[in-house]
């Protein structure tokens, strides 16, 4: 998979490729919002692991859990074809983010909760769309201090890092201002992240 070099650094960090981890989850409705829009013929001539290909050449329903080694996997294919540069990366994440805004339903819901309860609400949501990545916020009036936990290396730098901009969106579409997000810290099984707005 030389034409998949994040992909391929993914798969050889994990104990056992794409079969690591199978008690860890994601919704399948996560990883097939991320290939919306993307050229996925551009993607299936990429040289993809079968895995990948039989996934976005027959889709499961949404709501079907998948591998959540797949969904990491597959944001690092897309990186690699479509936004091979970090800041590209973060640019594509917090715009897919902010068109959440363009559904009527999230819309609402964001701008209802307001930022505090949308952060409160942050590890129950999260356990709607992830099993084995465990998520604790600490909201304070104006702050939101989130600690993550997953299995060694189950998420890598670039995916830690692709949060940030959700963290960020999500805040500003909950209607706060001035918000800055930022990844404080990481390790093999943790990440920490602040949020902060005005």
């Amino acid at each position: 998979m030389d034409s998949l070099p994040q992909l391929s650094a993914y798969l050889d960090s994990l104990p056992a490729g794409l079969g690591s981890y199978p008690h860890c989850q994601t919704k399948a409705s996560l990883v097939l919002s991320a290939l919306r829009g993307l050229e996925q013929e551009e993607l299936l001539a990429s040289g993809l692991p079968t895995e990948l290909e039989t996934f976005i050449r027959e889709p499961p329903p949404l709501g079907l859990w998948v591998p959540a080694v797949l969904s990491d996997a597959m944001f690092h294919a897309c990186c690699d074809v479509f936004y091979p540069t970090e800041s590209a990366m973060l640019k594509w994440t917090y715009e897919r983010t902010i068109d959440l805004a363009k559904n009527p339903l999230y819309r609402g819901l964001l701008k209802a909760v307001g930022p505090r309860r949308w952060f409160k609400m942050g590890p129950k949501i999260n356990r709607l769309f992830q099993r084995g990545t465990t998520l604790v916020n600490e909201v304070g009036e104006r702050q939101c201090i989130s600690e993550m936990t997953f299995p060694p290396r189950l998420h890598d730098h670039t995916n830690l890092m692709s949060n940030v901009p959700v963290i960020r969106a999500t805040a500003t579409l909950s209607g706060a201002k001035g918000v800055r997000a930022k990844l404080v810290e990481h390790s093999d099984t943790h990440a920490r992240y602040e949020c902060t707005w005005l």
